[in-house]
């Protein structure tokens, strides 16, 4: 008894031990898990106002992520902050919330320090009528098509997780629902649907003379070595050749940038050329690319205020989105490969200029040139992704990012018809020859095999009914 006396006590020694040092020096994946549930916390509480118990038990707890069960949170509303680690204590992390710019991971920085820098006031953007009918006003109604309704409440259509649907036909929000809790003003992640609004904020600039397309000498550390060709186009096509891993369940290069680097672009900036590729060559689909596209446009403005305020003064303001969020990193650099929240009905203000081929009330607010640029096939996607950071297809059964290889059993959609398409289920379907938007947001994860298609076939086969 004595020998199963003393063995016990040396495991529990060692186990004792384990558990110091994971404390006092957490591995990576531990320390990603905990950034992850602060900065979505952070988000869902401070950005969204949605109800945090909520938000702990159904986005936290739930993914099928067992890591994330044994994370406890802690909000402080007094400074704006959410923390999270395991068990209470190992692994903690924090995000810290600033108005107007959303929720940000402290890596190096404290949440005092971020709070002391000045950040210049958002654009106050009002409409003239928030009575008037959508997209000029909020008011939503008079054009409702029951059957579409019918479609949208059809469950599993919808799939699950379902947070918001939206069916956009000539202009006129047709039909829409909401999850329960959430309501038409809530802002929403979209995940890499931001992807398509940074391309967007791309050719915006570069119809203002602001940039252009094959613009190269893109960051200091480029200079002199062969990734100072990669371009403007090349980052939002996801062709820069540089290496890159995104994959979102490990320690990746996607989860370092989010959760462990406080200047997103400038860990982007560090990655090396594939071997023996030059830029233009590879094809890599990256939330990487998107950061460092956003932060070159940021660089091209005059100054720290213009570049803080461009999103809003280029694109918001002139669409009437009120509820836009594009959140920062320590660097003050956007997060625009993932990070944007906004309400169901602005994202699908963002689907329409592209369905009504770049006009905005009465007016050509993209070029032709931008818009053709947005639409042209990646030769090196085998023409499945768009130079605009838009799929040709709709999501599949390939992951979360990464669509079927063609419409495939969808031969019945529109030969235009594009999508924007995030993590977790997040869709949009943009078909101008149908003058048509389809917009999806929830909390679904890849493993359901939930594919939009569905649902925008049988819309589009109610209409021409």
């Amino acid at each position: 008894m004595r020998l199963f006396a003393k063995i016990g006590l040396v495991l529990t020694v060692l186990l004792l031990a384990g558990i110091a040092f994971v404390a006092i020096r957490p591995p990576d994946l531990l320390r990603i898990g905990g950034a992850y549930v602060a900065k979505i916390t952070c988000s869902s509480v401070f950005v969204a106002n949605r109800d945090r118990q909520e938000v702990v038990d159904v986005d936290i707890f739930a993914p099928e992520n067992p890591l994330l069960n044994l994370m406890r949170v802690t909000i402080d509303d007094e400074a704006q902050t959410v923390s999270a680690a395991i068990l209470g204590f190992v692994a903690e992390r924090t995000a810290v919330h600033r108005p107007g710019y959303g929720c940000t991971v402290l890596n190096r920085q404290t949440a005092q320090t971020l709070k002391d820098r000045p950040l210049p006031p958002r654009l106050s953007i009002e409409r003239d009528d928030v009575a008037a009918e959508w997209p000029a006003g909020e008011r939503v109604g008079s054009n409702i098509d029951p059957a579409l309704s019918a479609l949208l409440n059809d469950d599993e259509l919808a799939g699950e997780g379902m947070r918001a649907l939206i069916v956009v036909k000539n202009g006129r929000i047709v039909a829409e629902r909401y999850a329960e809790t959430i309501r038409p003003g809530t802002p929403l992640i979209g995940w890499s649907m931001t992807k398509s609004v940074t391309a967007i904020l791309t050719g915006l600039m570069a119809d203002r003379g602001l940039v252009s397309y094959d613009q190269d000498n893109l960051f200091e550390s480029w200079e002199g070595d062969a990734r100072a060709a990669i371009t403007l186009g090349d980052l939002s096509a996801m062709v820069p050749s540089l290496r890159w891993d995104e994959g979102y369940a490990t320690v990746s290069d996607v989860t370092r940038m989010l959760y462990l680097r406080g200047d997103m672009a400038g860990f982007v900036a560090e990655q090396s050329l594939v071997p023996g590729a030059r830029p233009g060559d590879i094809w890599e689909y990256s939330t990487g690319f998107s950061v460092a596209l956003i932060t070159a446009l940021m660089n091209a403005c005059d100054n720290r205020d213009e570049a803080l305020s461009m999103p809003d003064r280029l694109l918001f303001e002139p669409l009437g989105i009120t509820t836009a969020t594009l959140e920062l990193d320590e660097a003050d650099h956007f997060a625009g490969g993932s990070y944007l929240y906004m309400a169901p009905r602005d994202w699908a203000r963002i689907g329409w200029l592209l369905a009504d081929r770049g006009r905005w009330n009465g007016r050509q607010l993209l070029s032709q040139r931008a818009l053709k640029w947005l639409w042209e096939p990646v030769s090196q996607s085998n023409g499945d992704y768009r130079q605009g950071s838009i799929w040709r297809v709709g999501d599949g059964q390939m992951g979360d990012n990464t669509p079927a290889p063609s419409n495939g059993t969808f031969p019945d959609l529109p030969d235009d018809t594009a999508w924007m398409l995030g993590h977790d289920g997040q869709s949009m379907a943009i078909v101008p020859s149908e003058e048509l938007v389809v917009l999806r947001m929830g909390l679904t994860p890849s493993s359901r095999n939930y594919r939009p298609q569905h649902l925008v076939t049988r819309i589009i086969g109610a209409l021409d009914d």
